[in-house]
């Protein structure tokens, strides 16, 4: 093990730094490159939601979104396409501690400008989850959410299903803030990264 982080370490060593490069290619064609920054605005999704159902206990809503094709694909910011999402999302109490939630969506994709050989026209994903809620001030969640494949890689990791499992919390402040963190870790490996944290800040 030492010798493989030596020879890992070395490596890197000899890799540019602050470079940037994204690449597909199969066989001897390149289909994707991508090596400069850009910035800009991106694609902007659009929702509307209506409840269907609202107790004490339990709700359960449904959403249409609408992503707007504002970005561009040749700088990464965004598909070419307009793309229409349907969501079903349920949460219900199981006492006082603990609430369980989950949700499904379907995802009709337009025509893309990124890899559109190789993109379905359709996505699917589901999440389910369960809250703890231990004292006033702090929720601890675990999650797990899987998606169908966006693009046909022909046989790479691209062409898997993603499986993912988050844990993390939220704790609120006496002065109003909410503090979130979450570590992602991928169940099916190579199908996304290996691991994600997410931190957000709100008032």
């Amino acid at each position: 093990l030492a010798a493989r982080d030596h020879r890992l370490a070395t490596a890197r060593d000899r890799l540019a730094r602050d470079e940037l490069l994204i690449e597909y290619r199969v066989a001897d064609a390149t289909l994707l490159r991508f090596d400069e920054s850009t910035s800009g605005v991106g694609d902007i999704p659009l929702s509307a939601g209506y409840q269907l159902y609202a107790s004490d206990a339990r709700s359960m809503s449904a959403w249409l979104t609408v992503k707007a094709p504002l970005g561009d694909a040749s700088d990464l910011t965004g598909s070419g396409a307009v793309d229409v999402a349907l969501s079903l999302s349920a949460q219900s109490a199981l006492n006082e501690a603990w609430d369980v939630f989950g949700q499904v969506n379907a995802v009709w994709l337009g025509d893309g400008d990124l890899l559109p050989q190789l993109q379905e026209s359709a996505v699917f994903s589901a999440l389910a989850g369960i809250t703890w809620n231990p004292w006033r001030e702090l929720d601890l969640t675990m999650q797990f959410e899987g998606n169908s494949r966006v693009f046909d890689g022909g046989g790479t990791d691209l062409s898997g299903d993603a499986i993912l499992m988050t844990f993390g919390g939220s704790y609120r402040t006496p002065g109003g803030w909410q503090l979130d963190l979450g570590i992602s870790e991928d169940i099916d490996v190579g199908a996304s990264p290996d691991i994600a944290f997410n931190v957000a800040a709100r008032r």
